[in-house]
């Protein structure tokens, strides 16, 4: 092969490696959204004895609820570590009950018809680590969080007029017996995975395990199974 053979195949060459460097770099951020289920424990409202708990120790027992959020995403000094924050809102509400049931059913059952739905929002942060950076990102995060809940009862501050075996005696509302603990913190763990499908496009699903902390009170563990679009900038 003569050196102007030579010269035009490491032209070729070149030409096709350019292209390929370029769509092999990594975005340095994005942003996605997401809506998930939310499924949560029940702490029992009873001690042994099956007496409800004090007012202060009440647990919540936010049963389910369905979440919407967005997140925003900065990749660290490596291709596989990212800095993740996020906001989400949530509607929850309270099992069912039974007015008829046991102590427990029909606490259930006056929170549920007292208080209703419950709005949340929260935000969080978290650092994400990909195994893989190509096309198939499996990831786990760890990350902590703050929520607000909020009633949208109109009845939520009245005085709790239910059973004597659940309200506790004295002026308290509804409120101070079934939703006492409206500040919650969390720490996460959450497995997920994105499927590049498109170049800057990821579908995103993941199950975001989170631990409640709630001072006073049993803490609740919750899962929130999620789906959603991812856009790399």
């Amino acid at each position: 092969m003569n050196a102007k053979n030579s010269l035009w195949w490491i032209l070729c060459l070149a030409l096709f490696a350019v292209p390929s460097q370029a769509l092999a770099q990594y975005k340095n951020a994005s942003f996605g959204f997401d809506t998930a289920g939310w499924l949560l424990t029940l702490p029992s409202a009873v001690d042994d004895a099956g007496n409800v708990l004090p007012l202060d120790n009440r647990p919540m027992r936010l049963g389910k609820g369905l979440r919407f959020g967005g997140e925003t995403n900065w990749k660290l000094n490596h291709d596989q570590w990212w800095f993740t924050g996020r906001v989400n809102v949530a509607f929850m509400t309270f099992p069912s009950g039974d007015e008829a049931g046991t102590i427990q059913e029909q606490y259930d059952s006056a929170a549920s018809t007292s208080i209703g739905t419950v709005f949340g929002v929260e935000a969080g942060i978290g650092i994400r680590y990909f195994f893989l950076t190509d096309r198939i990102r499996p990831y786990i995060q760890m990350g902590t969080s703050y929520m607000r809940l909020f009633t949208l009862s109109t009845v939520a501050d009245e005085v709790c007029t239910g059973n004597a075996e659940i309200c506790e005696p004295g002026d308290y509302s509804n409120s101070e017996n079934f939703f006492g603990h409206p500040n919650v913190g969390a720490l996460h763990i959450q497995p997920g995975l994105e499927w590049v499908f498109t170049r800057d496009m990821a579908l995103h699903i993941y199950a975001d395990t989170q631990y409640w902390i709630i001072f006073n009170a049993p803490d609740n563990i919750s899962l929130a199974l999620g789906l959603g679009i991812n856009f790399y900038l």
